[in-house]
């Protein structure tokens, strides 16, 4: 589902690319389709819980305490997602760094500081199906739910300068399953996630300084 996402992101938004005519855009009836599909995954996902069952002891508490650390969680994230997210952004306008290389780096940061922290909790706590399963399902998430949404609301214009990034994310999300489902245990070693690293830090690089143009994209 994650892979098929971002496929979905650069097929719907490069319509003059793939139709040779109109104008590249996520449409209404894109965003109802994500919204589709949202809506499948979360079934689908809802009838593996329901065929494997609960395989962990999980430490339990009231509903009231629950909903409680829940809202609180919910606050906190929200407070310190937009103190990071605003003042990153004032600093980065000031340095003249344009939109689209804020939105890429550290506005993508700031937001998924929250799943960052969430994913390094889970795995020491040997929780490894959730820090991987918050990764991927975010992806999910922000593809299907809120681009969907987002475009239902108002269309929103596909720029052709995206296409490059939507190829990289294909491109890792498929790195991190074929590293998961080719080791003996099923799980990322160190060393993946090394690679991953040097990889995001080499695309930084690249975003920042390749000035040049392609059929379908354009760094300039």
């Amino acid at each position: 589902f994650a892979l098929l996402a971002i496929i979905l992101v650069f097929v719907m938004g490069n319509d003059a690319l793939l139709d040779g005519q109109g104008f590249d855009v996520l449409s209404r009836t894109d965003g109802i389709a994500f919204i589709a599909l949202f809506i499948i995954f979360l079934y689908y996902t809802y009838g593996i819980s329901k065929a494997t069952g609960e395989t962990e002891s999980v430490k339990k508490y009231t509903w009231r305490k629950s909903l409680g650390l829940f809202m609180l969680g919910m606050v906190a994230l929200a407070v310190g997602g937009h103190i990071i997210v605003q003042n990153a952004v004032t600093l980065a306008s000031l340095m003249g760094v344009s939109e689209r290389i804020i939105g890429l780096t550290i506005v993508a940061i700031g937001t998924s500081l929250p799943e960052l922290a969430t994913s390094v909790v889970a795995a020491l706590k040997k929780h490894a199906d959730i820090a991987v399963g918050n990764a991927v399902g975010s992806n999910i998430f922000n593809v299907f739910w809120i681009l969907g949404l987002t475009s239902i609301v108002k269309p929103i214009p596909f720029s052709t300068a995206i296409n490059i990034d939507v190829m990289v994310a294909i491109v890792a999300t498929f790195l991190l399953f074929a590293f998961v489902f080719s080791s003996k245990k099923n799980q990322l070693e160190k060393w993946h996630g090394l690679l991953f690293v040097f990889l995001y830090l080499a695309y930084m690089l690249f975003i920042a300084f390749s000035p040049f143009c392609l059929p379908f994209y354009c760094t300039v």
